[in-house]
């Protein structure tokens, strides 16, 4: 029972989590995080959403969460690629690092990791692979395929950053970042913009997963070579299984969206790639205003945690945790929360 602005608290999505995964993730990430979780949710869905609904921007009977989804993505970009650029140094001494690596003796460490070589190796191998795939299967311009390679990197540091802080990987919100930009390249080619859709939803959900089967494996007494071949040989077994296996239970697109295989992340995937046919003018001009803000907010976060004294940074709101709010329903933050008080 109660209202916030007209609009039931049911509605709003403030209700008490029943599910112990939240909680149990929230034990996980401390209060700090998820008091800036609960912050954002009070925020964007009892002060924002209301606003919202009222002004008709929002249908009352709508999903607020596919609106926010949008400011959310910002908000997390921004703060990702900040904190990026404020560790530049840090990857200044790694890069320098690696040149003079040769010339000292190799740590017994090193045995324990993955070898840079192997990255390299699978650079070569599968950004050709993917490119090909895309240019000749979806009708990409090489180029552009190129760009939805390199943006990966960008958006799998995000998604690492934010799996790591929070254990949620924010692998829809980053695939409209993707949507986003193919809707100001490639207007109206709706094919494309799926395309590098899925290009770089899946490395960065590849990166969030692998991050976290290393944590478990280093919980485990699993060294990260070892963590990351097991990986390698999952997705070679995986993909012989599965393809198959998919296309005997999908055998075309008409499959998906129906009762059977509801599929709602595809189906949320399409219906953006058709909005934005039209290029960024499809976006309104209220959403580009939050996105805007969302941008400044997190920014704002983000340096001032930086700028403030080490005793005082416990008491700043965490920007991820806010800009995930705008992603998860109330409820969810709310158990979030109750875990990290545990």
């Amino acid at each position: 029972p109660g209202t916030l602005g007209g609009v039931s608290l049911e509605r709003l999505g403030f209700a008490l989590e029943t599910g112990l995964m939240p909680v149990g993730g929230g034990a996980l990430l401390g209060v700090r995080v998820t008091a800036s979780m609960l912050l954002g949710a009070l925020v964007v869905h009892g002060v924002v959403a209301p606003r919202l609904m009222a002004a008709g921007v929002v249908p009352v009977d709508g999903d607020f969460l596919a609106w926010a989804l949008w400011p959310g993505a910002a908000a997390l970009t921004t703060t990702s690629l900040l904190q990026f650029a404020l560790q530049a140094r840090v990857f200044g001494r790694a890069l320098r690092g690696l040149r003079t690596r040769g010339r000292v003796a190799p740590h017994p460490v090193e045995a324990l990791q993955v070898p840079g070589r192997w990255l390299a190796a699978g650079l070569l191998v599968l950004t050709p692979a993917t490119v090909a795939l895309a240019h000749v299967g979806f009708g990409v311009p090489v180029p552009h395929a190129l760009f939805a390679v390199a943006l990966s990197f960008v958006l799998c540091l995000i998604s690492c950053r934010v799996t790591g802080e929070t254990d949620v990987s924010p692998v829809g919100a980053l695939g409209q970042v993707t949507q986003l930009t193919y809707g100001v390249l490639r207007p109206g080619d709706v094919q494309a913009n799926l395309a590098t859709a899925g290009i770089t939803v899946n490395a960065t959900s590849s990166a969030a997963d692998l991050l976290t089967d290393l944590k478990a494996g280093h919980l485990l007494g699993a060294h990260p070579r070892r963590v990351f071949l097991a990986q390698l040989l999952g997705c070679v077994v995986g993909s012989l299984v599965v393809v198959p296996l998919f296309y005997l239970l999908v055998p075309d697109a008409s499959a998906l969206g129906t009762e059977r295989f509801p599929a709602p992340a595809a189906t949320v995937t399409a219906g953006v790639a058709r909005v934005l046919a039209s290029g960024l003018g499809a976006v309104s001009p209220d959403l580009r205003t939050a996105m805007a803000w969302a941008a400044l907010a997190a920014a704002v976060l983000t340096l001032g945690e930086q700028a403030l004294p080490e005793r005082l940074r416990r008491w700043t709101p965490s920007a991820v945790g806010v800009g995930l709010a705008c992603l998860l329903p109330a409820s969810t933050c709310l158990g979030f929360f109750l875990g990290g008080l545990g």
